[in-house]
């Protein structure tokens, strides 16, 4: 083989790797991103302003998320399969 049929084919080499690390990377930002909004679907704490009607994220652990679970537990908010057991 001769010294320009190797470097041909060392460039093909390297085009088809770089495509594959680009499908691969592009495949991968992909699934993250849809994961991410997969996650925000389940978990995100959101209540309307009361004002404006406008949508409020609440962060996981923060003095609001804490008020809310403390304000819940106040009326006696519980599973019904749990009130069922105490009557």
């Amino acid at each position: 083989m001769s010294w320009a049929a190797l470097r041909q084919a060392s460039s093909k080499s390297k085009a088809k790797k770089t495509w594959t690390e680009r499908a691969r990377k592009k495949g991968f930002d992909e699934g993250v991103n849809k994961g991410y909004q997969r996650g925000l679907a389940d978990y995100k704490i959101t209540y309307e302003c009361s004002i404006c009607d406008q949508e409020i994220i609440m962060r996981p652990n923060s003095n609001d998320h804490q008020a809310m679970k403390d304000m819940i537990k106040q009326p006696g908010w519980a599973y019904s399969s749990c009130l069922e057991k105490k009557k």
